[in-house]
Order: C-alpha cells, then sequence, then structure tokens
C-alpha cells in the first residue's frame, strides 16, 4: 500500500446487497476507492490485475463462488494479492474452515451490519500494509544478502590479485637494495634508488591495508589509532576516486586511541569517501576532520537518548549536491534497513550505520540542497580502566 487511498471491492451478484452496503459505509467512502461488482469473473479479471489492497466478496455465486476465487488468486498472486473477508451464511461452517485455510483475512455473517463490516475493512487493510511492509524488508534483505555475496567474491578476486601484487613489490624492493649495495657509491644513482625505494614501501603498505581489509571479517577490538587509520584510508581512497576530487585531513588533536574494529572502521570511513565521490560526480572537495568531542546535551539516536560523555569524531564532508530530508530521515530512524545507492558502491550507507551501533556509537548527518553533506561519526573514546 502506499499514499494514495486504499482501493477496496465489494463483490456479490445480488444488485440489492451491494446497493445496501454502499447505504451503510457512504459516510466513509470518501476515505477509500470503492468498487461495487455484481459479475465474479469480471472482479476476477480486475483482481488479477493487482489493483486492490481488499476484497469483500460473497461466497455463493455464479461464474466463480468466493472459495474458488480467492484460491485462484492466492495462487496467482501470491504475496501481492488483496486480503479477502468473506460474506457467509449462518450455516456456511464448512465453507468458512475453507476460507480460513485459504488465508481469509475475515469472516462476516449476512446480513451484514454497518459496525462490523468498517471494523474488519480497517483490520484488513492494516494488515495488508503489515504484509506489504515485511515484504519490503524481506526484498531490502535479499539484496543486501546479494551485495554481500557479490563483494565476498570481488573480495576474493582483490585478495588474489594484492596478494600476488605484494609479492611483486617485495622483489622490487629486494632487487632495490640490492641495487643500493652495488651502486651506493654513485650518489646520483643512490639518490634514484631511494626515491624508487620509498614509493615501492608506500605501495606495499597500501597493499597490505586492503588484504587486511579484505580478509578480517570477523569483529576483533583493539586499540586503534584513528589518526593513522584517516591516513591509511586516504591512501587507498586517493587510487580509487577520481583525481579531480581533492582529500582533505583536518586534525585537532595529535592522536586518538579507541578499542575498536580497525576493518570495520577502515571500512566505514572509506565507505563514506566513495559515496561522496559518487554524489559529487568527478570533482570536488572531500574532506575528514578528527577531533574530540564531549556530549553534555540531550541527544536521541534510534529512539534512545545518547550517553553523554567524551566521544571521539570522525566528519566527512563534501561539497556535493547534498541529500534528500527522506534519506537523511530513513537513516536516522531506521539505518540498518536503508536501501544501497544505486550510484554508490553497492556497499550502501547501512554498513556506517551497522559500524557505529556495533562500536556503541551515533551519528548526526548535515545537509544542504547544493551545499553538500556532513557525517559527523561519534564513537565513545575509552575511560581510564579501558585504556591499554
Amino acid at each position: 500500500m502506499n499514499d494514495a487511498k486504499p482501493k477496496i471491492l465489494f463483490l456479490d451478484d445480488e444488485q440489492h446487497v451491494l446497493d445496501g452496503i454502499k447505504r451503510k459505509i457512504r459516510k466513509d467512502i470518501n476515505r477509500w476507492d470503492v468498487h461495487f461488482v455484481s459479475d465474479s469473473l469480471q472482479a476476477k479479471e480486475m483482481i488479477l490485475q493487482g489493483i486492490f489492497d481488499v476484497v469483500v466478496s460473497d461466497i455463493r455465486m455464479p461464474g466463480i463462488d468466493g472459495i474458488s476465487l480467492l484460491k485462484t488468486v492466492k495462487q496467482t498472486s501470491g504475496i501481492n494479492s488483496p486480503e479477502f473477508i468473506i460474506l457467509t451464511g449462518e450455516g456456511d461452517t464448512g465453507l468458512k474452515r475453507k476460507a480460513l485455510d485459504l488465508d481469509a483475512a475475515d469472516l462476516l455473517n449476512k446480513p451484514v451490519q454497518k459496525e462490523d463490516l468498517l471494523a474488519r475493512i480497517k483490520n484488513a487493510l492494516r494488515l495488508k500494509q503489515a504484509k506489504d511492509e515485511i515484504h519490503e524488508k524481506n526484498k531490502l534483505l535479499e539484496e543486501q544478502l546479494f551485495q554481500s555475496q557479490k563483494m565476498e567474491t570481488i573480495g576474493m578476486m582483490a585478495s588474489g590479485v594484492a596478494h600476488d601484487f605484494n609479492n611483486v613489490l617485495a622483489a622490487i624492493i629486494t632487487y632495490l637494495e640490492l641495487a643500493e649495495r652495488k651502486y651506493g657509491d654513485e650518489s646520483g644513482i643512490k639518490k634514484d634508488i631511494l626515491k624508487i625505494e620509498k614509493v615501492a614501501i608506500h605501495g606495499k603498505q597500501i597493499t597490505e591495508q586492503i588484504l587486511k581489509f579484505i580478509t578480517n571479517k570477523k569483529m576483533v577490538r583493539e586499540p586503534v589509532s584513528l589518526n593513522k587509520l584517516i591516513d591509511d584510508v586516504l591512501d587507498v581512497v586517493r587510487i580509487t576516486i577520481p583525481r579531480m576530487i581533492d582529500l582533505k585531513k583536518e586534525s585537532r588533536v595529535q592522536n586518538i586511541i579507541i578499542n575498536a574494529d580497525y576493518t570495520q572502521l577502515f571500512q566505514m570511513v572509506m565507505n563514506l569517501c566513495i559515496n561522496a565521490s559518487k554524489a559529487m560526480q568527478g570533482s570536488g572537495v572531500i574532506s575528514i576532520a578528527l577531533s574530540q568531542e564531549k556530549i553534555t546535551e540531550e541527544i536521541f539516536f534510534l529512539g534512545k537518548a545518547v550517553k553523554q560523555g567524551h566521544y571521539a569524531c570522525i566528519a566527512v564532508a563534501d561539497n556535493g549536491p547534498g541529500m534528500e530530508a527522506g534519506l537523511i530521515r530513513n537513516l536516522q530512524e531506521d539505518p540498518v534497513s536503508v536501501k544501497p545507492s544505486k550510484s554508490g558502491s553497492g556497499l550502501g550507507l547501512s554498513i556506517v550505520a551497522r559500524t557505529v551501533i556495533n562500536h556503541s556509537g551515533f551519528f548526526i548527518i548535515k545537509s544542504n540542497k547544493n551545499k553538500g553533506t556532513k557525517f559527523k561519526l561519534f564513537l565513545p573514546l575509552p575511560t581510564e580502566s579501558e585504556k591499554l
């Protein structure tokens, strides 16, 4: 169901019954998009087009009876089928059981009473909405599982490439060391060798960070230097995003160490940087700022008050087009269920939310149209007893 009026079909082969129902609900009829049909075969075609949320159907009709109609719709439309309210007589006990076995939402005896009819329609609409929401969440979970499996496959491939490249760099560094010993007396050659060696060592360090990121799956808490982590992320991001995007690092503190899972934090910050680069479409500025902040005011995250105290704050900002208010609201209310962006990396902003939640933190999003977006990630600093 969406924001449009719920669509309800009333089906009975006796026109006077439909007229009676219409009179009973005349004061409420404007809330719904209602259709009254006396031909069961015509109603079947309309229902199978998938336009109704609730069907109120008589159980005994020529052409196709209510039980057969219910069975056909459930088998054909499956989870997209409307909710059925079956109108029965007092003595139709066996048919009532069949209707319930076929997943009818409710039963209602004739003659229909207005209050009973309205109450059952409201319940059927609530049931339809709940089923639709569950269906949407299941679709989202399936998409996330597919993305996870896809990224795992890519990770295995990247791991093999990174491992081989790491071996190549190790060999290059070894030969450079041999060349340095052999030509060490020639200052010009030695200077060039040292430059090449420095670049090769830097490349090897980046490759090792990629390998660590790919292969670490279980959450492992350990002392993590956030300053170094940001440097490691920037090293990888610089070779990932377009050259026209500038990367800037700002730090108001010399070093911050927290107890965290290095790989999860690396993935979280890198994902935000890549999403920002996608949003800017090839050019712009991404800045990462690290600071310590003391939370003293009342802040709510996922409906709960945030624990006041000292936090490390990683702020990832861009000067892109900004985020829609609806997406920001969804991220703040139910971040784990947010659908990954089609233009993003495929990991989705839900990964950012999961990582923050796993580390007992929270985030704040600030965004203005055509002025960019800033994610402020807050991670609790260790207490004196937790410091290592």
